[in-house]
């Protein structure tokens, strides 16, 4: 194995450019003093004794405590094992202490007062099987509000998804109550008397909405379809479906 190959092989087990040269030495040369290993490697006197101090505490040379004048020589090769024995030993030691942060860490977790909201995106491919999936867990949510379905409605959305307004109906869901804020469009006037839990509450023009908003339980759930592509959020977040549970009654209680 050539210098080369053994410099970048001691490199990476993170050797200096002057350890390596003063080891390398060692290795080749066997036992010598300071003024040796400073002349054979073109190495100051005082940063030799540096960095064999530092060879010495990393295990791999050792200095002759017999002579009376410092000397150096290298110990066995395999001594190099030490190296990552001690690395395993922090690593265990580090280990236990990040376990000890994840612990605490958790504790302060818990005791803070929020909720991360979750939320799910639905394309426009797969709204219509969406609703029809997640109906019968909305309506379970709905107890949570009294049965009552609030929300903003956007009269587009009864003209695209009028099939499922109807098949959600024919459920028989004799307990759910839909109060929707809207807007009067020649579809939803046709449907306003098919479903008599169904109420909606017709603002004047100038409050058209954008999306449906509704308030299910304690989820908030974003219908948007004025335009291409269509696309649904719901989110799972009870203190801002409160929130705005109360805000829309509040608007409900006001109109006629």
């Amino acid at each position: 194995m050539s210098d080369n190959t053994l410099e970048i092989l001691l490199k990476q087990l993170d050797f200096s450019d002057k350890e390596i040269q003063i080891y390398l030495t060692l290795l080749q040369q066997g036992e010598l003093s300071p003024q040796k290993i400073s002349k054979l490697s073109n190495i100051n006197r005082s940063t030799v004794y540096a960095v064999c101090n530092d060879l010495c505490r990393l295990g791999v040379i050792k200095k002759n405590p017999i002579k009376n004048t410092s000397s150096y020589l290298a110990l066995d090769p395999v001594e190099l094992q030490k190296l990552y024995k001690h690395d395993e030993k922090n690593l265990i030691i580090k280990k236990a202490k990040i376990n000890s942060a994840i612990t605490e860490l958790e504790k302060i977790a818990k005791d803070t007062q929020y909720t991360i909201p979750k939320i799910t995106f639905v394309t426009e491919e797969e709204i219509n099987k969406y609703l029809h999936e997640r109906a019968a867990e909305w309506d379970k949510e709905m107890a949570k509000a009294n049965n009552i379905w609030w929300g903003f409605q956007d009269a587009s959305f009864v003209d695209h998804y009028d099939k499922w307004i109807d098949w959600y109906w024919q459920q028989n869901n004799p307990d759910i109550v839909v109060q929707l804020l809207s807007n009067l469009t020649i579809k939803e006037e046709s449907i306003k008397t098919d479903y008599p839990r169904r109420k909606i509450k017709f603002l004047n023009r100038k409050h058209n909405f954008d999306s449906t908003i509704w308030l299910i339980g304690d989820f908030v759930i974003i219908i948007q379809t004025q335009e291409k592509p269509f696309y649904l959020y719901e989110i799972h977040e009870p203190k801002l479906a409160t929130s705005m549970r109360f805000m829309i009654s509040e608007l409900w209680n006001q109109e006629k």
